[in-house]
């Protein structure tokens, strides 16, 4: 009987042991600005700070989610961002408007200032994935807060949506 057992924790254990083969490499991920930035001119001194950014709680975290249909979530197990999406996000937003207002009086450093308008930027992620081998999904809902008032300057929407190939990496461009 104890000879029985321990055959049976000897199996047991040698079946949880990769034996033979490699494990495949995890493939990392990082959100680049837009190259095609196209600049926008301001007439007045502006400085714009992301005061808040959320993301759907199935985007927090490392690992990249696609769709396979309209109500299931596939998780990359392999394919992960290099960083935290929101952290990433932040930056590539923040790098974007700054191309685009590149004439020197926009300031996105979120130092507040006097001597110019300060406004508040705040963005609500719906979605930002896509169904490999179809499309990718961005919607973005934003606000745009003029500093020490609740009441909003603009408000917009933006929503895009792209054909992609069968790979992670294609997803992530």
């Amino acid at each position: 009987m104890k000879r029985f057992i321990t055959v049976c924790l000897l199996l047991f254990c040698s079946a949880c042991i990769q034996l033979g083969s490699d494990t495949a490499p995890m493939r990392h991920y990082l959100l680049q600005p837009n190259a095609e930035a196209q600049r926008i001119p301001v007439k007045v001194a502006i400085g714009i700070t992301l005061t808040s950014l959320q993301l759907p709680a199935y985007l927090d975290r490392l690992q990249l989610t696609t769709h396979s249909n309209q109500h299931q979530v596939v998780i990359g197990n392999l394919d992960r961002w290099s960083e935290p999406l929101s952290e990433s996000f932040t930056r590539i937003v923040t790098e974007n408007l700054v191309r685009h207002l590149q004439d020197g009086k926009g300031d996105l450093q979120g130092q507040k200032a006097t001597d110019r308008k300060n406004y508040l930027l705040k963005m609500t992620v719906n979605s930002f994935d896509g169904i490999l081998g179809q499309q990718t999904s961005v919607d973005i809902r934003w606000t745009i807060i003029e500093d020490g008032s609740n009441e909003p300057v603009i408000k917009g929407h933006f929503v895009d949506n792209k054909p992609i190939g069968s790979s992670y990496s294609e997803l992530v461009q």
